[in-house]
This record gives structure tokens, sequence and C-alpha cells, in this order.
């Protein structure tokens, strides 16, 4: 629980800002409180595979989206490093992102901008009567900047992003700051070194779309990765949204080379939180917040999929494309 106390302690001087935390902040008692819900939509297909158990592993562009503070993993090999995902949500919902991670050289550090695009596509409405009435439309837009950088075994990074939210002809704009920490080799299991991780995400003021502000969708979360071999790695996260309990995460991934730059990857995860979503899973056969993926590495490009089942609403299929410019 010492987690939740160092979120409480960040969030104390933010409080001011008004709309930063609702009532009953940090358990299932807030659920449905907060807005710009987009933001909770997992990034990278690689990040869902594994159970979005990511944290302590990012360590290239994605982690603009998950923890600043892995950008800074690009800082070594001094290259640059771009990513574009698209998710094929529920029904005609969907999301899309693009990021771009470059080292600074000799002034040190890595900078980086993403963005991030959702669209639930035309909802039907409803008058008082309960009659139908006019569609309308919700998009969804961040936009954001990061910046991150080494020291020794640490790995520090923050970063502001712009919020945008549109229901029908009602829109709203407000900001959050991302701030992030990795410390590698933090420990030593058998043979394998212990990386960890910390993120907070989505801390800003409330957004107001119309007439109604609600908090964002703030989050702790905190993470290890064990490097069993160079072929063989697990994860485990625990994560504190402020609209719900805590609970944990956790993954697995291999990965095979096959020649000099070339590998392909084989990964699973399991998310309690999204098992709780979907109530368990009576409709899945046992496979509530299961995920599945896959990655192809060719030295300059990268291609990851990810599975992840709804239960009777289908199945979303996420596909994320890199390229490294060397």
């Amino acid at each position: 629980m010492r987690s939740v106390l160092l979120a409480a302690a960040l969030l104390a001087p933010a409080s001011a800002w008004g709309g930063v935390l609702p009532k009953d902040a940090f358990s299932d008692k807030a659920a449905g409180t907060t807005g710009a819900n987009f933001l909770k939509i997992p990034v990278g297909a690689r990040a869902d595979a594994l159970g979005a158990s990511y944290v302590a592993a990012v360590d290239d562009v994605e982690a603009v989206f998950w923890n600043p503070a892995g950008l800074a993993g690009l800082e070594s090999g001094g290259v640059s490093d771009a990513c574009f995902s698209y998710y094929s949500l529920l029904e005609t919902a969907y999301s899309g992102s693009a990021a771009f991670a470059m080292p600074l050289g000799r002034r040190g550090g890595v900078v980086a901008g993403s963005f991030i695009y959702a669209s639930q596509g035309a909802i039907q409405g409803y008058d008082e009567s309960g009659a139908a009435a006019d569609s309308f439309t919700t998009r969804d837009l961040a936009a954001s900047a990061a910046y991150a950088k080494t020291l020794g075994r640490f790995r520090v990074g923050s970063g502001l992003k712009l919020i945008r939210s549109q229901v029908a002809d009602a829109a709203g704009t407000t900001f959050a700051v991302d701030l992030g920490g990795q410390l590698e080799r933090a420990a030593t299991w058998g043979d394998g070194p212990v990386d960890v991780g910390l993120s907070l995400r989505n801390l800003g003021p409330a957004i107001k779309v119309g007439t109604i502000a609600d908090p964002l969708p703030l989050k702790l979360q905190a993470g290890g990765l064990w490097r069993i071999s160079p072929k063989l790695s697990l994860l485990m996260d625990l994560h504190f949204p402020v609209d719900r309990d805590f609970y944990v995460s956790g993954g697995i991934e291999g990965r095979f080379p096959f020649s000099e730059g070339f590998a392909a990857s084989l990964r699973g995860g399991y998310n309690v939180g999204h098992e709780r979503d979907l109530d368990g899973g009576q409709d899945l056969e046992g496979l509530a917040g299961v995920s599945v993926g896959a990655g192809l590495d060719l030295r300059r490009f990268r291609m990851d999929y990810a599975w992840v089942p709804m239960g009777v609403l289908g199945s979303t299929h996420r596909i994320t494309f890199g390229v490294r410019f060397l």
C-alpha cells in the first residue's frame, strides 16, 4: 500500500486545481466518474498482449504512452524511433495513435511527441420520451511532448499532454502531465536481473464538456521485469486507477532470434482489471482477462499484434508498426 500513500503525497499539491480527484478516489465507488476515458485504452499491441504489464519493460518510443522514463532506452543507441497503432474496438469504435522519439546526441536525453485519436462512430440519440432522435458522434484526441534522460542505472522522464473531447456539439479541452522512473538491475533473481518502473499518468485538472466537468483518469502504475534469460522474460504490474480498486496484471514474452537483427516474439498476458470489466467472463469460457500476441522484428522495422477477447461483444485486434531510423 506504500504506492497508494505515494500517490496521495504526489496529488496533494495538485488538489488545488479542482476536479483532480473524484469522490471515493482509488476505489470502485468512484467508477463512472472520470472523463476523457479514451486515455484508458492501452496503446501498443506489445503492451496489450502482455496484459498491460509494461511500465518496467518499455524502452522505446511507446514509452511516451506508458512511462516517459522508458524513452531514455533509446539514448545509448542514438536511434530515432517511430510507431503507428490501430485498434478495432467494438462495432464502429476505433482508436489510432502515432509517436516519434529522437535522442539529442551530445546534449543528452531523448525527446518525443505523440498523438492519439479515438471515435465511437455514430451513436443513436434519444429524446426525453425515449423516442429515437438524431444520431451523434464522439471524437477524442490527445497530443503530447515528453523528455527522458538516463542517470546511471536510473531513467527519469516527464511529459505534457493536451487533451480534447467532443460529444455532439459540446467540446472541452484540458492538459495533464505524466511522470515516470525506471531502475535497471534493481535486483537479481537466480541468474536474471530484475528491472522496476513507476509511472503516474494523466495528472491534471478536470475536463469540462458542455456543462459537465469530470476528473481525468489518473493512474499510478508500478511494475517489475524479470529477464530470466535473453529469450524469456516475466512481467508483473500493480495498477492504481483513480476510479477503481487496485488490481494486478502479468505477462510473459519469449523472443526467438533467427539471424542477426531479426527475431520473432510470442506473448501472453493476464489482466485482473480486464476480467472485472467483463464480470468474470461468463461468455468467454475462462478467457476473461487473457490476451495473446506476437511480434516480428526486422532490424529497422517491427510489427506487433495482440488479440483481446471481449465476450459477447466480440474480440479486439490491435496492430502496431514501428520504424527505427538507424
